[in-house]
């Protein structure tokens, strides 16, 4: 017997025999079902063995049309936060290929999304020496460590773009630009700077690449926000308060031009509208967002139409819905002039 895992990066090929699925949800799932699904083929019906537990009795895959292991959320539902799956498919021997081999899937995150198609079967070979490829259909390249905020805005942009990430020739480079001027401070001790960044954090782990996530704080000068998974709200909180107190903002920087054409997005942190904001398209960033830390502010300043903005009220607490929908909604709209037909929210 050998164990072999699959990875979304590594493809696995073996010869075409039948094969047992075994699914375990190791995080709050909710109901779910579990099939197989082929254009032109029928499938004995998996069934549970426990609340957490499914499995796909014996079928053979490899020989005819390619396969797909789909798991529902039951009630025309999205899976809740954090809900993911650990999958071993046991390839049973037979006289060709006696050894039982044993295929462990990574941990697949299914968090928002209204299906996961967790892994794939091609037929390869020839009729005489059939064999399987597998696949994992995406590269969900889900970050390991979110904290509890950025984990929720994750699932939200998930289940708003019905997408677990935009693939390559879509993603977006998101960066953020804090306001660091002195009005700021008491939005960073409250610690509302923080949440800011872990939403925008949530929200980067689906439109942007895996390194496709950058933070300047800023005033008269820019310095760059370098955390581990998850701190990325206290280092920013960090770098505001060690800074202290200082005067002006400017948000259209030269570090934010695009580098190499790549699309992207810029979201200003501030709780006013900087006199250049209008210049950071000139400077490069294709979109960009506003948050606004006051509602009766808004009203009073009267802000251009054209401005692409999102309101982030101090005192609204965006962790439960549907206050976190329409926030991540508003944001994700920040990315709609973007070319990309997968950002229609």
């Amino acid at each position: 017997m050998a164990d072999f895992h699959l990875t979304p990066d590594s493809p696995l090929t073996l010869p075409s025999r039948r094969v047992k699925v075994h699914v375990t949800a190791i995080r709050p799932a909710g109901a779910f079902d579990l099939s197989l699904q082929s254009e032109n083929r029928g499938f004995p019906p998996a069934y549970p063995l426990t609340d957490r537990q499914w499995l796909v009795q014996m079928v053979t895959v490899g020989n005819t049309d390619p396969v797909t292991l789909r798991l529902i959320p039951r009630g025309n539902s999205t899976f809740p936060s954090g809900a993911r799956f650990e999958i071993t498919m046991q390839f049973v021997g037979d006289e060709e290929s006696p050894a039982t081999d044993i295929v462990h899937l990574t941990t697949r995150d299914a968090s928002g999304l209204d299906m996961l198609d967790a892994v794939e079967f091609a037929p390869v070979g020839v009729a005489a020496v059939p064999g399987v490829r597998m696949t994992v259909p995406s590269d969900d390249a889900t970050p390991r460590h979110l904290s509890t905020q950025a984990q929720a805005s994750f699932t939200v942009a998930r289940r708003v773009l019905g997408v677990d990430r935009l693939p390559a020739s879509e993603a977006l480079q998101v960066t953020v630009l804090v306001d660091g001027s002195a009005s700021m401070s008491s939005f960073c001790r409250s610690g509302l700077v923080g949440d800011v960044i872990e939403v925008l954090r949530g929200l980067s782990a689906v439109v942007a690449p895996p390194a496709g996530f950058t933070v300047y704080v800023a005033d008269e000068a820019a310095i760059k926000v370098s955390a581990e998974d998850p701190e990325w709200g206290e280092a920013v909180t960090v770098a505001l308060h060690d800074r202290g107190a200082r005067v002006g903002f400017r948000s259209a920087r030269p570090e934010l031009v695009q580098v190499n054409g790549q699309p992207s997005v810029t979201y200003v942190v501030t709780d006013g509208i900087p006199a250049d904001l209008f210049d950071l398209t000139a400077a490069g960033a294709k979109n960009h967002v506003v948050m606004v830390c006051s509602q009766a502010a808004l009203r009073a300043w009267a802000p251009d139409p054209d401005l692409s903005l999102t309101v982030w009220d101090p005192a609204v607490r965006y962790i439960r819905e549907p206050e976190l929908s329409v926030l991540v909604t508003s944001l994700l709209d920040g990315c709609m002039d973007h070319e990309s037909q997968l950002m229609r929210g």
